[in-house]
């Protein structure tokens, strides 16, 4: 929806218009990707999930498990940086 006056934009409706236009998509050259790739998504996805099993099981006192998805979140992490040197990153070329 954009509110004209006649046929000039004002600066209003010309900087809802722009931000409505899909800014963080691979059209514009200097987007820097904002994690767009396998290799972020697969990152995010295994810290998320361990991060919830770590909240679970520290509310039932399970602090072995805790510790363990403590490491999970760090290998989601070495995980992530792995698949975008594999070319699954935003600069790659899968």
């Amino acid at each position: 929806m954009t509110i004209r006056f006649g046929k000039k934009r004002t600066p209003i409706t010309s900087k809802l218009e722009a931000s409505r236009e899909g800014s963080m998509t691979s059209e514009h050259p200097n987007d820097p990707g904002h994690g767009d790739s396998i290799a972020a998504w697969v990152a995010v996805i295994i810290i998320i999930i361990a991060s919830g099993v770590a909240t679970w099981a520290y509310y039932f006192d399970m602090f072995e498990l805790v510790w363990a998805s403590g490491v999970v979140v760090v290998l989601g992490a070495v995980a992530g940086i792995v698949l975008a040197r594999l070319g699954y990153g935003i600069k790659g070329k899968r």
